[in-house]
Formats: C-alpha cells, sequence, structure tokens
C-alpha cells in the first residue's frame, strides 16, 4: 500500500476516533453530537498543539461530499405541501428575517474594519439558522407538534431554500467571467433547471422508483436511488452549477415519490458518516487562540447574531398575528448559525476572499466560525429556556398578555354564557390544545351533543372551529386568565393534550388548582413527561394509537353513558373516520394522499384543523 493511501486511511481512522470520543461526551453533556464533531477537528486539526492532521485537501473532498447527501436529503424533505398550511407566515417572516439579518450583518462587518466583501460574507452566513440542530432539539424535546414546532420547519425550509439560491449567486458572483450577463446565466439556468427537475419528478423517476422497488432488492433500490441523485449532480456541474445544488435538485426528484421514506432511510446513514467527516473538518480550521488573542470582535458578532434574529424572528412572528408565547420561542429557537453557513464561508475562502493570503484564513473566516460554534452550543439551552424567557416578559409586562378592556368585556360574557350552561345541562368539558389525538373524542361529543370549549393559541385554528359554530376561546392554556374566561372551575372533565410538555404540567396545575373536583385527562410523549403530568392528572395516556379512544371512553363514561352505548359510539365515530381517510386518500395520488393521512414529516404532523386529517 502506497505512503500517501496509508497516511490518508490513517487520517480518516483519527477522525473517527476523536470524533467518537467527543461527541459521545458532547451527547452525555446534552449537547448536539455535532459539537463534539467540531471540537474534535479542533483538537487534531493544524492549529491544536497536537496537529495529528496537517494535509487536509483530501478531508475537505469527502467533506463535499458529506454537504451533497445534506443537500439530498434536504431535497428528500422539501415539498410545497409542507408549507401549505404555514406557507404565508413562513415566507414573508423568513424572508423578512434573512433581509434584516444580511444589513445588519453587513454594517456590523463595515464597523469592525472589514471590506464590503467580507461584510457580505458576513451578512450572508448570519441569515441562515440550523436546521439540523433545531430539529433535532424540538425532536428531543417533543416541541415539533407545537404551533411554534410547526412555524420553524416552515421558515427552516424557506431559509434553506435561500441558501440554496445563496450559494448559487455566490458561486456566479465570484466567478472568473467578466461579462455581468454570463456571470448570472448560471442563475437563469438554475431557474429553468428546478422547471424541468419538478416536472421529471413529477412524471418520470416515481415510476422508475416503483419499478425497482417491486423487485425487492435494496442493492437495486439503492444503486437506483444513486443513480439518479449522481446523474442529476454531473447534469447540474455541465451546466455550470454546483454539484451540491445538483444533489439538492436530484432530492426534490425523489421527494416527489411515495418511497422518499425508503430512500431517505437508506441514505440517511451514509450522509451521516460523510457529515461528520464535514463537521470535524470545519472543527479543524477553527484557531482556538484566535478567540483567546480577538475576544472584542467574536462577541460583537455573538452579541448581534443572538439578539437580532431572536428579535427579528420574535417580531415577524407576532406581526403574522401569533401569539406572544408563540412569537418568543420562534425567536429563542434560531439564535445560532446553521450548517449552510459553513458552505457559504468555504465559497469565500475558495475565491480569496476570507483568506488573508494563500492559506491563511482572514479576521472574518475565523470570527464568523467561533461564533457559529459557540451559538450552536447555547442552542439547546435557549429552545428549552423560551418557556421561561416568555413567563419573564409576561410578569414584567413586556409582551401583551390580557386582552384589551373591550375585549374582555366579551370574553366575560362569553365565560357567562358557559356558566349557564353549566347549570343547564349538568356538565362542561374543557379541552385544552386541539391536536390529531382529541379529534375522536370531540367527533364522539358532537354524536352525544354535548356541549364542550376548546382553547388553543393557534389563531387560524381557532377562526376555523368559530366557524364550525365550535365554542372555541383563543390563548395560551398555561395561562391561569385564559382559563378563568374558559371556565375551569365549572368545569367536570378537563382534557389536556398540550403538545408542549411544560406548558401541559402548568395547565394541570391551574387546572387542579381553580377546580380540585375536576377530572382531568392529559396525554404525555413519554415516561418521563408521564411521571410529571400525572403527580395532578387522573389518568395520563402515552401511545397516540389509543390515547383518543381513552379519552373517548372517559369523556362518554364521565357524561353517564353506560359501557355499551359508549361502545357503539366510538364503534360509528372510528368507522365514520376511516370512511372519511379512505375518501380522501382516493382523491389525492400516490405520496400526497399516503403523507397527508400518516403525518410522515415534522412539516405535516399537527397540521389539523377543525376541518384536518382525523385519525384512522
Amino acid at each position: 500500500m502506497q505512503l500517501d493511501t496509508l497516511n490518508f486511511l490513517a487520517n480518516i481512522a483519527i477522525m473517527m476516533i476523536m470524533a467518537l470520543i467527543l461527541g459521545y461526551i458532547a451527547n452525555k453533556l446534552g449537547q448536539p453530537a455535532m459539537l463534539g464533531y467540531l471540537f474534535a477537528g479542533m483538537i487534531i486539526g493544524p492549529y491544536s498543539w497536537s496537529q495529528l492532521i496537517n494535509n487536509t485537501e483530501e478531508i475537505e473532498a469527502l467533506a463535499k461530499v458529506g454537504v451533497s447527501l445534506l443537500l439530498f436529503v434536504v431535497g428528500l424533505e422539501f415539498s410545497p405541501r409542507k408549507l401549505k398550511n404555514i406557507w404565508r407566515p413562513s415566507a414573508l417572516s423568513g424572508t423578512f428575517e434573512m433581509l434584516l439579518m444580511f444589513l445588519l450583518g453587513t454594517v456590523v462587518g463595515l464597523v469592525l474594519g472589514w471590506t464590503l466583501w467580507e461584510s457580505f460574507f458576513l451578512g450572508t452566513m448570519l441569515m441562515i439558522s440550523s436546521t439540523i440542530i433545531i430539529i433535532k432539539v424540538l425532536s428531543e424535546t417533543g416541541q415539533l407538534d407545537t404551533l411554534h414546532g410547526r412555524l420553524l420547519v416552515g421558515r427552516l425550509i424557506v431559509e434553506d431554500i435561500g441558501a440554496i439560491v445563496i450559494i448559487t449567486t455566490i458561486s456566479s458572483m465570484t466567478s472568473d467571467v467578466d461579462d455581468l450577463w454570463l456571470r448570472f446565466l448560471p442563475i437563469m439556468i438554475g431557474l429553468i433547471f428546478l422547471i424541468v427537475v419538478i416536472l421529471a419528478g413529477r412524471r418520470i423517476f416515481p415510476h422508475i422508483i416503483e419499478s425497482v422497488s417491486r423487485a425487492h432488492s435494496k442493492e437495486l433500490f439503492l444503486l437506483t436511488v444513486f443513480g439518479i441523485c449522481i446523474g442529476v449532480a454531473v447534469i447540474s456541474e455541465m451546466f455550470g452549477l454546483s454539484l451540491a445544488l445538483g444533489a439538492f435538485m436530484a432530492g426534490v426528484i425523489l421527494s416527489e415519490s411515495e418511497h422518499n421514506l425508503d430512500i431517505m432511510s437508506q441514505i440517511k446513514p451514509l450522509k451521516d458518516v460523510f457529515l461528520i467527516i464535514f463537521f470535524v473538518s470545519v472543527g479543524m480550521t477553527i484557531n482556538p487562540n484566535y478567540f483567546l488573542n480577538n475576544p472584542f470582535p467574536i462577541i460583537v458578532v455573538i452579541a448581534v447574531l443572538m439578539g437580532g434574529k431572536c428579535l427579528a424572528n420574535s417580531i415577524t412572528t407576532r406581526l403574522m398575528g401569533y401569539h406572544p408565547k408563540t412569537s418568543v420561542m420562534v425567536g429563542m429557537s434560531m439564535m445560532q448559525i446553521g450548517e449552510f453557513s459553513f458552505i457559504i464561508a468555504t465559497l469565500g475562502v475558495e475565491a480569496g476572499i476570507l483568506l488573508t493570503e494563500p492559506g491563511v484564513y482572514s479576521e472574518t473566516y475565523s470570527v464568523i466560525v467561533t461564533a457559529a460554534l459557540i451559538t450552536m452550543v447555547f442552542t439547546p439551552y435557549a429552545i428549552k429556556s423560551g418557556p421561561g424567557v416568555y413567563n419573564w416578559l409576561a410578569d414584567h409586562k413586556l409582551v401583551r398578555v390580557h386582552p384589551e378592556e373591550e375585549e374582555v368585556g366579551e370574553l366575560d360574557k362569553e365565560r357567562s354564557e358557559r356558566v349557564a350552561r353549566k347549570e343547564k345541562h349538568g356538565t362542561h368539558i374543557l379541552v385544552l390544545g386541539y391536536a390529531e389525538v382529541v379529534q375522536e373524542t370531540i367527533a364522539c361529543l358532537d354524536l352525544a351533543e354535548q356541549h364542550y370549549t376548546i382553547v388553543d393559541y393557534d389563531p387560524a385554528k381557532v377562526a376555523r372551529m368559530r366557524e364550525r359554530g365550535i365554542d372555541a376561546v383563543y390563548g395560551d392554556a398555561a395561562n391561569y386568565d385564559v382559563l378563568h374566561w374558559a371556565g375551569v372551575d365549572i368545569a367536570t372533565l378537563i382534557i389536556v393534550v398540550v403538545s408542549d410538555t411544560i406548558d401541559a404540567e402548568n395547565a394541570i396545575n391551574h387546572c387542579h388548582n381553580a377546580n380540585p373536583d375536576a377530572y382531568i385527562v392529559a396525554r404525555a410523549y413519554g415516561n418521563f413527561d408521564k411521571e410529571r403530568l400525572g403527580r395532578f392528572a387522573d389518568d395520563v395516556i402515552i401511545s397516540e394509537e389509543v390515547a383518543g379512544r381513552r379519552m373517548a371512553w372517559h369523556v362518554l363514561r364521565d357524561i353517564g353513558l353506560e359501557d355499551e352505548a359508549i361502545k357503539q359510539d366510538i364503534r360509528i365515530v372510528h368507522r365514520e373516520m376511516v370512511q372519511k381517510a379512505s375518501e380522501e386518500k382516493s382523491e389525492k395520488n400516490g405520496r400526497e394522499g399516503y403523507q397527508d393521512l400518516g403525518a410522515t414529516g415534522p412539516g405535516d404532523k399537527g397540521q389539523e384543523g377543525p376541518q384536518g386529517r382525523q385519525p384512522g
């Protein structure tokens, strides 16, 4: 074996071993493993005391494969249907936030004495948040199904699309072509290419994937997927675009296939391996001594980044009509620099803009990569502290929690109607949160001609429910005043399906304190949450599949129905739901119907409304 080959394999082995050790430590400390990979690169890179790896050219080549696979997976997850219900707030607020951060970053760069091009790169890199870290933390904390979780997914997709456009634009602007028209020609070609890809994805490639899948061979299936991915990527390169952009387009193509979940499950391990190499390679470019010698610009960039992105995302979300709590949670979740920023920084290095001399990174590059690392460390804490930050702002009257005076009169009137209804019928059922799991219960209540009140802080859901004549209250279910107006003190049964565990716990505590005699049923996401919610809740259900039916059973028994009557009502409702689901699926073709009913993607889950999906 040649010495160069042996050295290359040794470098890969060192990277993997260090990534394993540091990734494991990061995981044990409650941090994303990605941070461990970055620190692993810092320890073994040319700027560390060990200098275990000095030649990074081969490593960077493998890192590009990781980037391409990342973009491929992003393309697989990209679908306009995911943004169907939140497209307007995601597109408008996401675009505004990106433009604001670009301007803010450019100004800060100029104030720090950087060149105009370096300042442009700073602004561009501040535009993108970390899709991987945000989705990972939301998933681990059970917040993907919350309103702010869905808004975040939509906004991250918008940012990912924007990042693709930015990467293509920078590649064009930093090219050696003198003619301005020719510089921007790839962008126009890319738009045409995108249209062709979408058309091909809808009409050709899903049929190819379907035909190969019938062979029941994982090897052939994987080979076909890579063939399409590499083929589209190479064609992209031939048209003057990047391989990474081609990989993204390949993902978009295959996102139209109903087998996209199978594709992702087979691609993911390979993608993760190459992404580990990518993040380790990024860590190798970080100079640990730089922060100690130049803390001021890094602190300034971090302050502008975290403060600017938090305020921009919070304000834009609030302007779209969402609850202050939703706005704060969205803002607190996006206070970091994303993976695409590393790619943009690499483009700046390749163009020589972020180099002071060949092989020497500029201050801009060092500052932005160091700031990215630090903000990634704080992201899990920022997301988890969102409710606490909102409560602090509410306590200090920095956000409007209570309604205006004229609104109070209307709320008092509605509460009086609920009290009168309770006196007439003897029951008052309160539903906190409007999630898919509670729809079977609500259908049973409708069948039994029972009155109920739903509390939710998604304005669109509340508006649709009121249009259907449902008694709905807009507000935070964890807020005592909102619960008071909803009639918590007169409730005979309270159903808690609030997605956020902290909010659910606070809501249950308020309900128990206000009405100890009420029977409380809650939905939890795991055994740990079940223990927390079970302190005051009379019954806590974990399984999503049986939760709806158990809740329906509790409700119907509480209102006095016999067991046989309960079984009959539940069977009727279940049969109607299955029939409706079948009709919806037959109206849609292939993956669209499957995905809408199955909630397979993070952006799909929880998009139910009064006219939404029903569980089968």
